[in-house]
């Protein structure tokens, strides 16, 4: 029998070997790893997100009628908005250096013809083109510290917003009511005063005070706050004051900014992280308190904003941003509409934050915007003028249609009733018809 002598260089040799073998097997791994990881993230890249559906409106722009008030609401209509957040209803503020009296604004009441905020001009518009709104209460502006106070003394910051929105509310149910309105479409109240994600143990009883306020006033509307968020802040603290606002606070839709537009988060793996706390924070909170909060994310569509003026976002930055939290929310707003998408000719004329270079780059981001996420269903036009049913003849069934259209607005030819394309539906129109159809 042959015996071999086995060496300790032998014994060297083979332990190499096996190091050498365990380093690829290492090596290979980590590389699977990240071409998966590369993959998935490209495959997550190029898909498409859930849609924004709600946006923000806010004052920074006159509306000088009816008629124009429709035609923004329309823009949003067009890209599937169908929630609108109203900023705020009325402001408490003080004027100069904080020595003056408190100053109250109402925009439920104010008489300004041009000013955007007017509510009934607002609200009837909402109505008539069945949106959904939140109303949002008494912001502040100057001077005034909304956690500074007591909530029972209206002497005070805290406790004369409190106030102020009780009486707001009171507005809001008088209109209804002046209007013959059910107003089932005000599906509840935004709490416009803003912090961070992080601070509500802190300044919690001035929201409490709030929303036990609301809840008085209107128990079965609904209660949205959408706090800012920074990049310091981890998943724990998220979960944890997410928890607290369900729990204790009473709140019903937590919608926080993703502050990509602010750069107060300044990427999206924080910002994932954020929104899966607040996912996790609202399905714990639902399941062991028996609650039916919502969480919404609010994607900023804005950047580079220098003093309060600011671009129009990079569509594939937003796009993105829609991504991060796709999967984790129950409905995706934005702030806000008219810094974004927003094209109607009379905001060439609202100031710094609307600008011809401004207004091109709403309209191109509009149209990549549409082109992602609305694709076009509308038939093919008849090849017969005036055809507008495609049956293939023009008979009373066109006619209806012209008549049903009567007094619609948009772009022109942007429905087959605008026959001569001037963007009205009105009676040249239907004299168009008429002609066309030998009658």
């Amino acid at each position: 029998m042959h015996l071999s002598i086995i060496t300790t260089s032998d014994k060297l040799n083979c332990m190499c070997n096996k190091i050498f073998i365990m380093k690829m097997f290492l090596l290979i791994s980590s590389i699977s790893y990240f071409l998966f990881v590369s993959a998935s993230f490209i495959t997550a890249q190029n898909a498409t997100p859930m849609p924004i559906t709600g946006s923000f409106t806010f004052p920074d722009f006159s509306i000088t009628n009816q008629a124009d008030m429709n035609t923004y609401l329309d823009g949003m209509k067009s890209l599937n908005i169908d929630t609108i957040i109203w900023g705020y209803s009325g402001v408490v503020y003080k004027e100069g250096d904080c020595s003056g009296p408190y100053i109250e604004d109402n925009f439920f009441s104010k008489n300004d013809p041009n000013f955007f905020s007017n509510g009934e001009k607002l609200l009837q518009s909402i109505h008539d083109k069945g949106l959904s709104v939140y109303v949002g209460l008494a912001g502040t502006w100057n001077c005034v510290n909304f956690a500074s106070g007591s909530i029972s003394d209206p002497n005070t910051d805290a406790g004369r917003i409190i106030d102020f929105s009780r009486r707001l509310i009171q507005e809001y149910k008088n209109l209804c009511t002046a209007k013959g309105w059910d107003c089932n479409f005000i599906k509840g109240f935004y709490i416009p005063e803003e912090t961070n994600i992080g601070t509500f143990h802190n300044i919690g009883w001035f929201y409490k005070g709030m929303a036990d306020m609301i809840r008085n006033q209107e128990p079965n509307k609904k209660i949205i706050i959408s706090p800012y968020q920074l990049e310091s802040i981890d998943y724990e603290e998220t979960y944890d004051d997410v928890y607290y606002l369900i729990q204790d606070v009473g709140i019903d839709i937590v919608a926080p900014q993703d502050s990509m537009g602010t750069k107060l988060v300044t990427s999206l793996e924080t910002n994932q992280q954020h929104f899966t706390a607040l996912h996790d924070a609202v399905r714990d909170a639902n399941a062991q308190l028996g609650k039916s909060a919502q969480a919404w994310a609010n994607v900023e569509s804005f950047t580079n904003c220098v003093n309060s003026i600011c671009e129009p976002p990079d569509y594939q930055m937003l796009k993105q941003q829609m991504q991060t939290v796709d999967g984790l929310v129950s409905k995706t707003i934005t702030f806000i509409y008219s810094w974004s998408f927003a094209t109607e000719p009379f905001l060439n004329n609202s100031g710094a934050q609307y600008t011809p270079a401004f207004a091109a780059a709403r309209a191109q981001l509009r149209a990549r915007y549409i082109s992602d996420f609305l694709p076009d269903t509308s038939p093919v036009p008849s090849p017969t003028p005036g055809d507008l049913n495609n049956d293939g003849t023009i008979d009373m069934l066109d006619h209806n249609i012209v008549l049903q259209e009567f007094y619609k607005n948009g772009s022109q030819g942007w429905i087959p009733a605008d026959i001569n394309k001037d963007g009205i539906v009105d009676i040249w129109d239907y004299n168009k018809l008429v002609e066309l159809s030998g009658d």
